[in-house]
């Protein structure tokens, strides 16, 4: 039997007197946690028709472990002691803690997501490798800036920029280079300039830095393929899509009640071998011509020993008749198939009766 750890287990006996149920016995439970004693002598509850159960509360259920029972009555039944087994804390099963019906909604949600992420991704290219090939729409708030492989920036400035915005000091621009902005020249019908270095300012709203950056630059500046991989992992670790996981969930490739025709009712067919528990209801079962030819037992040792169970009490009647056995005036000693004596009966007769004493 399996069950979550926290979980209260029962476990169940089935007691039997000559091959029947055995009722109104008293019966007591042992129960080991793996190697551990936690109940000792505790009291099981009679079910009826041989039936006897006893819960194990969940506070005794705490880690992942073998919880073994053991049932014992001193009353007259076929066996006094029977076991019972629970499975508890498989990682398996604890991690049933939802139904399939939300799994399969989370699932959808992963998808939807891998996709609209993925839609995204497919639109990025990489010309060359670990950088992505893009154009860029604004920078520095300069909005729809062309910016060249190589060589210099051309700048239009309308003249409501200009005026007003020069120092009074600049008197003329006659084609110079502003030697703190490389690579920018001014035309010469501007005039002549006495600009010396800084940031170009005047347009407004608008600081240009001394030195444009170069394509190479802006690419530096961009993330990587491995930078971008590694944000999509993220948001699909974010939503639960991990790698173990998605290489489970390729597997859902249709729905699970797809999978399964069973509509109730018996089972119709078995073709692999089945391990049955404790069955409570035998009606329909029998025994096999040649059943009983499978039960090994092994011989006799002693007095006590062929008495403990009925197989043994049958051995005892083989040695009794088919092995040898030797008869006193006083004693008559059976043996066993190694020659052993294992039972010992007193003997007498007075002339009238002959009278054979109880085995020892």
């Amino acid at each position: 039997m399996l069950s979550q750890t926290s979980q209260a287990i029962t476990f169940d006996a089935f007691y039997t007197n000559s091959k029947v149920g055995a009722t109104g016995l008293t019966v007591t439970v042992d129960v080991y946690r793996g190697a551990t004693l936690v109940v000792t002598a505790g009291s099981a509850t009679e079910v009826g028709g041989g039936l006897y159960t006893y819960t194990l509360a969940s506070g005794s259920v705490t880690t992942a472990a073998n919880y073994r029972a053991v049932f014992k009555t001193s009353g007259t039944v076929d066996q006094q002691w029977i076991p019972s087994l629970w499975v508890c804390g498989e990682n398996w099963v604890q991690n049933c803690d939802a139904s399939v019906a939300t799994a399969t909604t989370n699932i959808a949600t992963l998808q939807t997501s891998a996709t609209a992420i993925k839609t995204q991704t497919d639109k990025l290219t990489f010309t060359s490798a670990g950088k992505v090939d893009a154009n860029t729409l604004q920078w520095n708030s300069i909005t729809t800036v062309a910016l060249p492989n190589s060589g210099k920036v051309a700048v239009t400035l309308a003249s409501s920029d200009v005026t007003g915005n020069l120092p009074a000091n600049v008197t003329q621009i006659a084609g110079q280079t502003a030697s703190a902005a490389a690579g920018v020249t001014f035309p010469a019908a501007i005039g002549t300039s006495t600009y010396s270095g800084g940031a170009i300012s005047g347009i407004t709203g608008t600081t240009l830095p001394a030195v444009v950056p170069s394509l190479a630059q802006i690419q530096a500046g961009l993330p990587t393929d491995t930078t971008i991989q590694a944000d999509v992992t993220a948001s699909l670790t974010a939503q639960g899509y991990t790698s173990t996981r998605g290489a489970k969930l390729d597997n859902l490739d249709a729905a699970v009640s797809t999978r399964s025709t069973y509509a109730g009712g018996a089972v119709a067919s078995v073709t692999a071998p089945v391990t049955a528990g404790t069955v409570t209801d035998k009606s329909g079962y029998a025994l096999s011509a040649t059943g009983l030819d499978s039960v090994s037992i092994a011989d006799v040792t002693s007095d006590a020993d062929g008495r403990s169970t009925l197989p043994k009490m049958l051995r005892s009647l083989f040695n009794r008749f088919f092995n040898s056995t030797t008869q006193t005036a006083t004693q008559q000693i059976v043996h066993n198939d190694s020659g052993t004596a294992t039972n010992t009966m007193t003997v007498s007769d007075n002339g009238t009766t002959a009278t054979k004493g109880k085995s020892s």
